[in-house]
């Protein structure tokens, strides 16, 4: 019988410096903008993605999980932005530089859906009882341009920090608990914008995005976490959903474009943008670390976290903590 698939530890790891819009140069009323956006700062790195930011997230995750690098038999790694000249193959690289030396190695380019498509993929390869451990982990360092960081991107509520997240999983019970995953796509759609977001918030979302990509991408949304709810056998009203953790995206693409697409009942989503701004492929490793953290879910309580991606890609996760019913199979669909 497989087991389901456990959380030993999951972690982000973000540079020490830090930028403002203000401080990025940028005039003022792109940085009001990003400031109705809920951009407070995001971390900046000078150096290399793998080398500076996945190695320590993945080793610090390990640390945390309990294990050594020889232990983990499968490392996924997720980028969207350029890994360096000396990275052809990042994931092989990462997970020789952690000390995985005979672990099967896989990437994955899938744009901002890329960290969330690799803990699927994960979870399934574990629950096939192939493998025993994984390592997760996603990795960039964008493009410090301000005017393409803060306002081509941070108009359109995708301001890009740089960063690196890391999760072990395997097949222990564990504080936190994967329990179902569901993806849903649209590759028929892409997120097309017309004009940057206005500073009033008001315009009609048609005039932000292309009209025809909307009741697509809500209808992916609306599937992904139907089929989650549904396999845990919870309604969106349980009061066992402690919390909804959705992509660190602005407030206009959050509010106007996405929430509407989710069922009534569930909680408020946390906001977890504005110290990071879009983590590229990590958020939904991101917020799970959030979790974790701050201990936000007491035994028996669940969060649904969403991650969506340019493609038309969803992943929608739920997490249980300490639950009862830990022997049962995770299902992936």
């Amino acid at each position: 019988m497989a087991l389901p698939v456990g959380i030993a530890a999951a972690t982000t790891c973000l540079p020490d410096r830090r930028e403002t819009a203000r401080g990025s140069g940028i005039d003022e009323d792109d940085a009001a903008i990003c400031d109705l956006e809920g951009y407070r700062r995001i971390p900046v790195c000078d150096g290399n993605p793998v080398t500076d930011l996945a190695v320590p997230a993945a080793v610090d995750a390990l640390r945390r999980g309990g294990y050594q690098p020889s232990q983990i038999d499968l490392v996924i790694y997720a980028w969207v932005y350029d890994q360096g000249d000396a990275m052809p193959i990042p994931h092989a690289r990462l997970a020789q530089l952690i000390g995985s030396h005979e672990a099967v190695t896989i990437g994955i380019q899938q744009k901002s859906g890329g960290g969330a498509i690799a803990l699927e993929l994960a979870a399934e390869m574990l629950n096939s009882g192939r493998y025993r451990t994984a390592l997760v982990a996603t990795g960039d360092v964008f493009d410090h341009d301000p005017h393409t960081k803060w306002v081509r991107h941070g108009s359109h509520g995708m301001l890009l920090g740089d960063g690196a997240t890391a999760a072990v999983l395997d097949r222990r019970p564990r504080r936190l608990m994967v329990q179902a995953i569901a993806s849903a796509g649209r590759p028929d759609t892409g997120l097309q914008f017309s004009q940057p977001f206005a500073t009033s918030g008001s315009e009609p979302v048609e005039q932000i995005l292309n009209p025809a990509e909307v009741p697509a991408m809500r209808s992916a949304i609306s599937t992904a976490v139907a089929a989650v709810l549904s396999t845990t056998g919870l309604e969106p009203d349980d009061p066992r959903i402690r919390l909804v953790a959705f992509s660190r995206l602005g407030s206009t693409l959050l509010r106007r474009v996405y929430y509407p697409a989710l069922p009534r009942g569930l909680p408020r989503p946390l906001e977890l943008c504005s110290e990071t701004g879009h983590l590229g492929a990590g958020d939904l490793l991101a917020n799970l670390a959030h979790i974790q953290d701050n201990q936000l879910m007491s035994p028996g309580e669940y969060g649904l976290l969403v991650n969506v991606g340019m493609g038309f890609n969803v992943t929608a996760v739920i997490v249980g903590a300490d639950t009862a019913d830990a022997a049962q199979t995770i299902t992936i669909s």
